[in-house]
């Protein structure tokens, strides 16, 4: 939508790094990886392209499609997924729209029931990326994903994606990441849209059932 995302040059710079590589985000919470994501979904759209939009939680799920419905000129085009929508309702979500917001839980399992596939996306995006490990869906609809779509993409964020850099290298391998943004406060492209902090510390006495002493 016009005039309804402030234009931040990391940001757009980002989206085009990410534009022809499956790319990991690593971006401090608050640094707008939504915004980010929705630049590389609408290009996709423009190709004609269908994404699947993968988030952990149903509070998470639901507010990511808030947010692309708000911000996207194509309407009724976002479908939500979560265990509450029907199978049936899903395989008609599905075919219809461009698209998709989910649980992983939730793809996986229609996954392996064989409701549809992955071949007509071209963009995976998966929102706290760094749980792509070990039995998690992320992992099984990764690989689904390597099987079912030759010319595919992924978009993995993340505001934290651990210390341990075997566990890093496990994430870029299950997404077959290629491609690393980076960005932290103090980088010359993010550090105009940064604000310092005015923190006052207030006491607030606590009722008495919780003000006990072990």
């Amino acid at each position: 939508q016009p005039d309804s995302v402030e234009r931040r040059e990391y940001q757009y710079n980002i989206a085009q790094s990410a534009s022809d590589a499956s790319t990991l985000i690593v971006l401090p919470t608050g640094m707008g990886k939504t915004i980010i994501a929705l630049l590389v979904i609408a290009e996709e759209l423009k190709k004609g392209k269908n994404v699947l939009f993968l988030s952990p939680t149903k509070p998470l799920v639901n507010q990511h499609a808030q947010s692309l419905s708000t911000l996207l000129t194509l309407n009724d085009t976002v479908a939500v997924f979560t265990g509450e929508v029907s199978p049936e309702k899903r395989i008609e979500l599905w075919n219809s729209k461009r698209i998709i917001v989910s649980t992983p839980q939730v793809i996986e399992n229609d996954l392996i029931a064989r409701r549809y596939d992955l071949s007509n996306i071209s963009r995976i995006i998966f929102d706290e990326a760094h749980r792509a490990a070990g039995n998690y869906s992320y992992v099984f609809i990764a690989d689904m994903f390597k099987k079912q779509q030759p010319k595919r993409r992924c978009l993995g964020m993340t505001a934290s994606p651990g210390d341990n850099l075997s566990d890093i290298l496990e994430v870029c391998k299950n997404l077959e990441i290629t491609n690393i943004e980076i960005r932290t406060k103090i980088d010359p492209d993010v550090r105009p849209y940064v604000h310092d902090l005015d923190i006052k510390w207030k006491e607030i006495p606590l009722p008495a059932e919780f003000n006990y002493t072990l």
